[in-house]
């Protein structure tokens, strides 16, 4: 669970997390990788760490980024199966233990699908456009790739090796290398408390990154990357002729 800045519901989701599992026949540790934030936050956290061996704290001295935080979290993670959640309380532990479920039907991975989402209309249309484009350029027909809710055995990630922003398709990269993927459909609520890290003209910017991403790692992949680069000598030649004329 990465957070930054999100002291009104720390609390809330850890007490949300442990409520699901405890009637789960899973073992489980909550691992929160403070983002730097700059709140109560870390101070709540070292509490429920004294009163709780299930948690695991990870303190970040400044902000990194939601990535990074991911991926620290990730490397410092025991378990056979590795789950992602936002600190938001958008989404319900509860729709975890029937994710769960489906890794032990045999699925590698599952993505959180939002049913209705719970964000503005343009957050809501922007995610809608670049959901399609990504579609199209993946051949992977999720309808939810943006989820904040993600489940997948530790065995995905070892092989993949992903870093930094590349763990916002770890679905898309583990359905290329073969392995089983499924959406799973969560419920999603609207922020109760703190505000969102992101506007609209943040959100739009970090997708056309990714589609750029998605871009150079999966269409252009090693195998069709010479297309790159003809491109780039046609280019050339075009800008060099331009400039001697």
């Amino acid at each position: 669970v990465p957070l930054h800045n999100e002291e009104p519901n720390v609390e809330r989701v850890f007490s949300g997390i442990e409520g699901a599992f405890r009637g789960s026949p899973h073992d489980f540790e909550v691992i929160f990788v403070n983002d730097g934030s700059t709140d109560g936050s870390e101070e709540i956290l070292r509490r429920l760490k004294r009163e709780h061996d299930t948690i695991v704290v990870v303190n970040l001295f400044r902000r990194r980024g939601k990535a990074a935080a991911v991926e620290l979290g990730i490397s410092v993670a025991g378990g056979r199966s590795i789950v992602l959640m936002d600190c938001d309380l958008q989404y319900d532990p509860r729709d975890v233990i029937a994710m769960l479920r489906r890794l032990e039907e045999g699925y590698d991975l599952v993505s959180g699908c939002r049913i209705t989402r719970r964000d503005g209309w343009s957050t809501v249309t922007t995610s809608r456009m670049f959901n399609l484009l990504i579609r199209c350029m993946t051949g992977l027909r999720f309808k939810d790739y943006f989820s904040g809710v993600k489940c997948f055995k530790r065995e995905v990630v070892d092989y993949l090796s992903l870093y930094g922003d590349l763990y916002r398709f770890v679905a898309v990269y583990a359905y290329k290398q073969g392995f089983r993927v499924v959406e799973f459909p969560v419920q999603h609520f609207e922020r109760a408390y703190g505000r969102s890290k992101y506007n609209g003209l943040t959100r739009a910017g970090m997708a056309f990154v990714d589609v750029l991403t998605i871009l150079m790692t999966v269409v252009l992949n090693r195998d069709r990357v010479y297309y790159l680069n003809v491109l780039g000598l046609l280019s050339l030649g075009a800008g060099t002729t331009l400039l001697g004329w």
